[in-house]
């Protein structure tokens, strides 16, 4: 199932990394997409003595990282993939979007942190910031992840305006689907029916059993699932802790990024925040339509490609 025109995949220089970009070669080979390496260097402050000597180390850095990058990519460019690499340099979070927006790239691809190393945040911050600020899908791969997905967790809220939440739930349903069927893994369904009012309190619809029942079947009619194994279950726990609690079985969890988790409806408000926290597996997060980053777009390139 052809998704995706144009990847991103950010390179961190680790073997981890290097694992991750062989699945993502794989990915855009199978959806004709194109792939662009990326690797962001930070600025280091202005030279105090000598003058020029910080741009001209600064230069050589990129020259040696690209062509790192470029040695990295050989392989996915003789098997066909039309694939480039790029040095960037400032914050990763940042010139990644402002990469996506450039580029209009459709999905952008990761390595968890190797950075993030602690309980309290064990995809590290430039992936949660990309989970939040990215204009397109993310999907941040866990380090210890090899071979292919056994289990896909889709993650659906009741939510209090299924109306307009719909549309979305499927788009995410589809991705869902997608990534499971091309590893031929179980998909599970997991539909939360306790969620997060207007006034930040969490409410489970007691009365409305058959109602939610009703809204889930008519979300999966609209989508082709005959190619993929799946289970589907209600549950009564908010979505946050739902998701804390069956990620440890699963190898890939798909979101929405506009869960009802919290009273802006946002990604990444606290009681998701939380969840992600405890989440080790790998996370897809599927953006809404119309979703516009609060990072300001710089046309210029930062780096250079190959």
């Amino acid at each position: 199932m052809k998704r995706f025109k144009s990847i991103l995949f950010c390179a961190s220089g680790t073997s981890s990394s290097d694992a991750a970009l062989r699945r993502v070669e794989a990915l855009a080979a199978k959806n004709d997409a194109s792939l662009h390496v990326v690797d962001v260097l930070s600025r280091p402050g202005e030279p105090k003595r000598i003058a020029g000597r910080c741009s001209e180390t600064q230069e050589a850095a990129v020259t040696a990282r690209l062509r790192e990058l470029e040695i990295l990519v050989m392989p996915a460019g003789r098997r066909g993939v039309a694939v480039q690499a790029e040095v960037l340099k400032g914050r990763p979070s940042i010139e990644i979007i402002r990469a996506v927006m450039r580029n209009k790239h459709d999905l952008v691809v990761l390595n968890a942190e190797d950075e993030a190393g602690s309980p309290e945040q064990p995809l590290g911050r430039t992936a949660l910031s990309l989970l939040r600020d990215c204009p397109c899908p993310v999907w941040v791969i866990n380090r210890e992840e090899h071979g292919p997905h056994r289990r896909v967790l889709a993650a659906l809220d009741a939510g209090e305006d299924w109306s307009g939440q719909q549309q979305e739930s499927l788009r995410m349903l589809e991705l869902a689907a997608s990534v499971a069927e091309s590893d031929g893994s179980e998909l599970r369904i997991v539909y939360s029916l306790a969620h997060w009012t207007s006034n930040g309190v969490v409410r489970w619809p007691k009365d409305a059993l058959i109602s939610h029942r009703h809204r889930l079947d008519e979300l999966l009619a609209r989508c082709d699932l005959s190619r993929v194994r799946h289970d589907v279950r209600l549950e009564r726990e908010a979505t946050a802790e739902v998701v804390a609690a069956l990620c440890e079985d699963v190898d890939v969890l798909v979101m929405g990024t506009v869960w009802r988790s919290g009273p802006a409806g946002v990604l990444i408000a606290d009681v998701a925040t939380e969840a992600l926290a405890r989440v080790d597996c790998s996370v897809l997060a599927v953006k809404p339509k119309g979703f516009i980053t609060p990072i300001p777009f710089a046309p210029g390139r930062l780096g250079r490609a190959a």
